[in-house]
């Protein structure tokens, strides 16, 4: 119906909000050399001696979690541009801040008003949700993610989307908030594999109680 696509608009809408507001708190880059492509760990212009795991000294992330350290078991940062390995990071950590919120919100609060998603169950609600819905959802963060593109090429300093002036103009508050969007994300990408752990594998979180997923 249309009130119910409206409705479908209405949610997608906050959350690609959500989504864009979030890059406001994204960590400056740091002006270095690229990393050469599929390059030999201290082998290219910018590992060779000087830094040897082609992270960028003073990045946000290596916090107290991991040891005070980057945390790049792989060593990945020598083979891929940080800059691109760190912004897929903070994407992924965005999503599955949703994707938690989302997963929990119908255990605790149950569903909006809707003739086709009727299940708690997250992964059958998938299936349920109209084909035309998805199709709007994808269009509207396709087009956020070709707005933020152009805003990257434009070579602003400013953020992407930052309506209610949450970015601290000092630099030392900013980095704090890039350094806390990432932990939470990181947090939120745990809690998001277990939530899928405990609902294809019963048992296998003892955190969860049976049946606490779904």
């Amino acid at each position: 119906s249309v009130c119910r696509r409206a409705l479908i608009m209405k949610v997608a809408a906050v959350l690609a909000a959500m989504l864009a507001s979030a890059s406001a708190f994204q960590a400056p880059r740091v002006s270095r050399t690229s990393v050469v492509s599929m390059g030999i760990r201290g082998m290219d212009e910018t590992t060779s001696l000087v830094n040897p795991t082609g992270i960028p000294a003073g990045t946000p992330g290596a916090t107290v979690e991991v040891g005070g350290k980057p945390w790049d078991p792989l060593g990945l940062a020598v083979y891929r541009d940080f800059d691109e390995l760190r912004a897929c990071e903070i994407k992924n950590g965005r999503v599955a801040m949703l994707a938690t919120t989302g997963w929990v919100w119908p255990q605790m609060f149950g569903l909006f008003d809707s003739k086709d998603v009727t299940t708690t169950d997250p992964i059958k609600a998938i299936a349920e949700v109209d084909a035309t819905a998805w199709a709007q959802i994808l269009v509207l963060i396709g087009s956020f993610e070709a707005l933020e593109y152009k805003h990257k090429m434009s070579g602003s300093t400013k953020p992407f989307f930052d309506p209610f002036n949450q970015v601290p103009s000092d630099p030392a508050k900013a980095a704090l908030k890039a350094e806390s969007e990432l932990k939470n994300g990181r947090l939120a990408m745990i809690a998001f594999a277990s939530y899928l752990s405990a609902y294809y594998i019963p048992g296998s979180v003892p955190a969860l109680p049976a049946g606490w997923s779904h």
